[in-house]
């Protein structure tokens, strides 16, 4: 979305503009030169953060202060946006809170004046300003939702149920609308640092599986106009789509249990759930998991395609005799012995995720039991290995499955990595790669195939010379090129 004041033909109005996803929200589109509506409650913030951009980026922001949960929230804000004179081409439904507790011990007048500000009045709000986008014939919705949008959510019941509304409702309207030219999007964050965690009395935390609201905003503007709903992380994704794999009783009960109060909770209050609610134990579980998934499928399947038979096997350059061998099926899933890597892995997750304000006689009994099960299937299965000679093999895949699950988190954190860098100067950086493994493969290739394997002079490598060396250098002078822009 380079344009988007061409694009939606209007200001932008966001909604929950004092902090968090919503003030991120006004800071990137206030970059790309669109004016701005910023509501929320509270004036004073408003008005510091309308007139920093304003100051940086020469767009108007007009501040509209108001409690969505109003009965006339909607009616009230557009009567402010008339009487300023402007158009509102880009409406971001973001306002919304939540709790964290059990259902029974929640206030009935704060579930209700949730439901009231997550869904009614997204609700309001969009009958209010999409029938000038029909008009015009163009325009943009964001509804922000939640991963609590995919389960039920057990011990955040309310606020999982209205964000579900409002990814439903974004995703209808995305059928309804996209053919009459509006970009409906509906916004799926993962655990976001924002002043939410503060309100919802939910467990502040930091690492892999938590983004910046920045990366957010980027993710829904990079959707924005060309699919109904976006999910912001790799991780985040894995999570939302792994709850398909099982009924959604199952899900219920394995969330109840992930987010249990502490028994100690005193009816009435909301204690802070323990360290597993951050998600930080389910993506550790999903890590292990793709990547032994992953590890299986190379040792059954990819590899054993040489062989010509469906069996476990190890890589024949290095087990040249493997075939003959009166042991065979000894060599059976190698992968195995890379699920013995996964142990302490597990065991250092669960004591990290569950064992955290545990006595220490507890946690040193755990540490014994773990370290004496991890020592019965290492002499266990490294003596098989050792028995019939399959040093090799077990180092390989235990470097493959440490591979593997580094990888895996590298995708994880390589979102947030990027999310730092401008978008001209990753285009530097990719332009710039491009160019020197086409230069590099310009002197390899002639080297490998005429000096190393004897070949003449081919066809095919001049062809490629011929493309691979201007091409580099016309990728060198553009990446030296954007690089200077970007600094400008």
């Amino acid at each position: 979305m380079d344009s988007p004041r061409d694009t939606f033909a209007g200001a932008a109005l966001v909604t929950g503009a004092s902090a968090g996803i919503g003030a991120a929200f006004v800071r990137a589109l206030a970059s790309r030169k669109m004016d701005l509506v910023l509501v929320a409650r509270r004036q004073d913030r408003l008005e510091v953060l309308a007139r920093e951009v304003e100051a940086a980026h020469g767009v108007k922001a007009l501040v509209v202060a108001q409690d969505l949960a109003h009965p006339d929230a909607a009616g009230a804000i557009r009567r402010a946006v008339d009487a300023a004179g402007v158009k509102v081409g880009l409406l971001i439904n973001n306002a919304g809170f939540g709790y964290y507790g059990r259902f029974e011990a929640d206030d009935a007048a704060s579930d209700a004046a949730m439901v009231d500000l997550n869904c009614r009045a997204v609700v309001a709000l969009t009958h209010a300003f999409l029938p000038d986008m029909l008009a015009r014939g163009r325009g943009g919705l964001i509804f922000v939702a939640s991963l609590a949008s995919f389960q039920p959510t057990p011990y955040f019941a309310v606020y999982g149920a209205t964000k579900a509304f409002d990814l439903m409702l974004a995703e209808a309207l995305w059928g309804e609308l996209s053919p009459r030219g509006i970009a409906v999007l509906g916004l799926c964050p993962g655990y976001t640092h924002t002043e939410f965690q503060g309100v919802a009395n939910s467990a502040v935390g930091s690492g892999i599986g938590w983004a910046g609201p920045e990366r957010v905003v980027e993710t829904a503007l990079a959707a924005l106009g060309r699919q109904p709903s976006v999910i912001d992380g790799t991780a985040n994704f894995l999570l939302a789509n792994a709850s398909r794999l099982a009924t959604r009783a199952m899900v219920a009960r394995a969330a109840e249990w992930a987010s249990r109060p502490p028994d100690t909770s005193l009816p009435g209050t909301r204690s802070l759930p323990p360290v597993v609610a951050t998600g930080g134990f389910q993506r550790a579980v999903a890590r292990l998991l793709l990547a032994f998934v992953a590890v299986v499928a190379i040792d059954f399947g990819v590899l054993s395609l040489f062989t010509r038979q469906v069996r476990f096997w190890f890589p024949v350059w290095l087990d040249p005799g493997w075939a003959a061998r009166a042991d065979p099926w000894v060599v059976y899933s190698q992968s195995y012995f890379a699920g013995v890597f996964f142990i302490p892995v597990l065991a250092a997750a669960i004591a990290r995720e569950f064992l955290a304000g545990a006595r220490a006689s507890v946690k040193a009994a755990y540490w014994v039991v773990a370290a004496g099960s991890l020592g019965f299937i290492g002499w266990w299965k490294g003596g098989l290995m050792v028995q019939y000679g399959k040093h090799r093999e077990a180092v390989a895949w235990l470097l493959l499955a440490a591979f593997l699950y580094a990888s895996l988190w590298l995708a994880e954190t390589m979102p947030a990595r990027l999310a730092r860098v401008t978008r001209t100067a990753l285009l530097a950086g990719l332009a710039r790669g491009v160019a020197l493994f086409f230069l590099v493969m310009a002197v390899v290739d002639p080297v490998l195939q005429v000096g190393v394997q004897r070949l003449t002079w081919s066809s095919g490598l001049v062809i490629e010379m011929g493309f691979f060396v201007p091409a580099g250098v016309a990728l060198l002078f553009a990446s030296r090129r954007l690089r200077a822009g970007a600094s400008a």
